[in-house]
């Protein structure tokens, strides 16, 4: 799976010769683009329709190697809660409903330009509501008292019950961990942007593309987890400045072997 951050939805939707090349590699893998309702909803920051548009096309290029995620990592965390096996965990982080109502449009003939939904005045209150609520909550986490003693927790409990935990609290707890050192600088909505593109894809996908703030904070975070004797499995990170080595290892990609 793939998941694009707003800047690599704009390069491969818009740069011709990267988004054949990218289509092409997806569908002879039998990948799956992941798109979210959040990541689409950034589109609405533009005045120019034409990077939504662009994005739009994109996803109609690879239908059906499509997948939608939910992006607030709080719910899908909570839902990663109620299961006792990560034989079903992934499931979670699915947003069925929309690529149900998706894919059900694209059957009639006329794929729903998904990026218009999201261009309305009432949506991007909706948006802003939604990375305030977010922000909220990463504030409350951060400002609870903190040491060790969770993150050798999470710990033990992955060597007693190897393969039977949560991505999430281990992507969630050491990125804010990494990021979020001084409790004193307030949590923006673009933080909570940023954690809203992170935590989900990181912890469930194979390929995700992000700033590269980012990638060195989910690099930053799989060292300590490794060091600690637990592979998280996290997905490769990539940022700008990689778009050619992503390119050539999604090329490379075996998808007998998704993590190796």
């Amino acid at each position: 799976m793939v998941y694009f951050d707003n800047w690599a939805w704009r390069l491969f939707s818009e740069d011709k010769l990267l988004k054949k090349r990218f289509v092409s590699t997806l569908v002879e893998k039998r990948g799956t683009l992941v798109v979210s309702w959040f990541g689409l909803a950034e589109f609405s920051i533009y005045s120019d329709s034409k990077h939504g548009e662009a994005a739009d096309d994109l996803i109609e290029a690879v239908f059906p190697h499509l997948v939608f995620f939910n992006s607030d990592f709080f719910q899908v965390a909570a839902a990663e809660r109620q299961l006792p096996c990560s034989g079903t965990i992934a499931m979670q982080c699915y947003d069925q409903d929309v690529f149900k109502a998706y894919a059900e449009g694209c059957l009639r003939g006329r794929p729903p330009r998904l990026h218009r939904i999201f261009q309305t005045p009432a949506f991007r209150q909706q948006l802003d509501d939604v990375l305030t609520n977010i922000a909220a909550r990463i504030e409350a986490f951060r400002i609870e008292p903190k040491d060790d003693r969770q993150f050798l927790k999470l710990v033990e409990r992955f060597r007693a019950n190897p393969g039977r935990q949560h991505p999430i609290a281990f992507v969630f707890s050491e990125l804010i961990r990494n990021l979020l050192v001084d409790t004193k600088v307030p949590i923006t909505h673009n933080d909570a942007a940023d954690f809203c593109h992170a935590i989900v894809p990181v912890s469930h996908c194979q390929f995700v593309l992000l700033d590269g703030r980012w990638k060195t904070l989910v690099n930053q975070a799989r060292k300590r987890l490794l060091s600690s004797g637990i592979d998280p499995a996290f997905a490769s990170v990539y940022s700008r400045r990689d778009v050619e080595q992503f390119l050539h290892e999604l090329e490379r990609f075996d998808p007998s072997h998704p993590r190796s």
